[in-house]
């Protein structure tokens, strides 16, 4: 098994190229039509806070998986989804049809068995 930093080190470069041909070819009238912007300071902040807020994520999440299980991952992100859309319900006061309740109320459970039978 790679660490974790070997492996994004390893899988970075091939991710940059392929996102650099998807921007030329899907955003490259947008590009040239805005080109001055492209060399303000606030974009490179952006572009690349942006790109350390990933990376640091993509660590993190290594790290998570590492020490616990990609199931466990999958389930703590399952409840934070649902817990999401219970806090845009309350602050937001979105509708939520009875589909929705019931697949919210399954996923808690589903929680609270995993913790049980792990």
């Amino acid at each position: 098994a790679l660490d974790p930093i070997e492996l994004l080190a390893r899988v970075s470069p091939l991710a940059f190229v392929q996102m650099a041909v998807m921007g030329y070819v899907w955003e490259w009238d947008s590009l040239s039509q805005n080109y001055e912007k492209f060399f303000e300071t606030k974009v490179w902040v952006s572009a690349v806070g942006s790109g350390v807020m990933a990376f640091l994520l993509n660590v993190a999440n290594f790290w998570t998986n590492l020490m616990t299980s990609p199931v466990t991952v999958t389930v703590g992100g399952n409840v934070k989804q649902v817990l999401t859309i219970i806090l845009s319900i309350l602050i937001f006061q979105n509708n939520v049809t009875i589909w929705g309740a019931v697949g919210m109320f399954t996923t808690i459970l589903g929680a609270i068995y995993y913790q049980r039978v792990r």
